[in-house]
């Protein structure tokens, strides 16, 4: 583990090994934001194959296959733990195959000591709502899910899925194509390629700021080459130009609720079109905009503010008549 700019070297949490070499494999698979991780250890004799937890200045055992009870992680494509140690994992009730029904492995967080199943397959990533990415074969295909806290969500064929805290979804789906689960939709990404022969090919990875890696991969006259490559989502830019002064009674139109965009999309004002303000000096108002293309843009919002004059007041008295030497009226 590298913290702080200081390298330390980790101790094995345990003596398991391969009885026939005497190698010990240690694996860690996952690490949070506050500094702990979550380790393998895995041999042959008996009491081997535990999770543990490095909690920054020791292990704690996680879980001990031994007894019967048998649990499973897989290669960790991502990361299986998340900021509060809660840990996506596999159990085995059966065959090892990750199928996508309860005869195979089935995915489920552990919690402290108590796992909680959520469906078949294999765990590929927690996030901090315990939300979970994980996949299944069907059909012998690798068919990614998406566990959103209260339903599975399958995403389709794929692979190498990355899922960050906003519950999206960043995967490679048929031929490698990127695909972005986001909104509760499944959608082609289209990146830009840097090379005419250039795939994507690896990496598949999001932040919580929605933005992503890939791996770029093409070969030329100087052979095989592989590009890491990051794209930031792009935010509409809005152009509301502060709205002239109106007087009490104006109701509001497109003359002051005029903002515009940098894309298409849709605004939806507050106060919205119609309404009459109170007299105020300052009167606040804002825009909402969902663009068109939720692929490659993100909704945003905007802020502005408008003058209500007093308006004048006209005063007029009634005509009448009287009786001349008869009281005023």
């Amino acid at each position: 583990v590298w913290q702080n700019g200081v390298p330390q070297v980790l101790p094995p949490p345990d003596s398991c090994a391969q009885s026939s070499t005497g190698h010990q494999f240690v694996t860690p698979f996952g690490v949070n934001n506050v500094g702990h991780i979550l380790v393998g250890t895995f041999g042959d004799p008996t009491p081997c194959g535990k999770l543990w937890l490095w909690d920054g200045s020791g292990y704690q055992l996680f879980f001990d296959n031994a007894n019967g009870a048998v649990f499973n992680i897989g290669t960790p494509a991502r990361t299986h733990l998340n900021d509060a140690d809660h840990v996506a994992i596999d159990r085995l009730p059966g065959g090892l195959s990750p199928g996508c029904d309860s005869n195979g492995t089935i995915t489920g967080t552990m919690i402290g000591t108590e796992f909680t199943p959520i469906t078949g397959g294999s765990a590929l990533q927690i996030n901090n709502h315990d939300q979970v990415v994980l996949y299944c074969t069907m059909a012998s295909q690798l068919r990614l899910k998406f566990w959103d806290g209260g339903t599975v969500v399958d995403l389709g064929f794929g692979g190498a899925a990355s899922v960050n805290d906003l519950g999206q979804v960043f995967f490679a789906g048929s031929g490698n194509t990127p695909k972005i689960y986001k909104d509760g939709v499944v959608s082609d990404l289209l990146l830009p390629l840097f090379s005419p022969t250039a795939s994507f090919g690896g990496g598949f990875l999001i932040n919580s700021s929605g933005q992503v890696v890939a791996v770029e991969s093409w070969v030329d006259g100087g052979g095989g080459h592989n590009q890491a490559v990051l794209f930031t989502p792009r935010t509409p830019v809005i152009t509301w130009p502060k709205p002239a002064d109106i007087t009490y009674g104006t109701a509001l139109s497109a003359t002051q609720l005029n903002a515009t965009a940098n894309v298409p999309g849709t605004f939806v004002y507050t106060p919205p079109a119609g309404s009459v303000l109170a007299r105020a000096a300052i009167q606040p108002m804002s825009v909402s905009f969902t663009p068109s293309d939720l692929v490659h843009y993100d909704p945003t919002a905007a802020w502005n503010s408008i003058g209500v004059l007093s308006a004048p007041l006209t005063i007029k008295a009634d005509d009448a008549n009287k009786v001349f030497g008869a009281p005023l009226p």
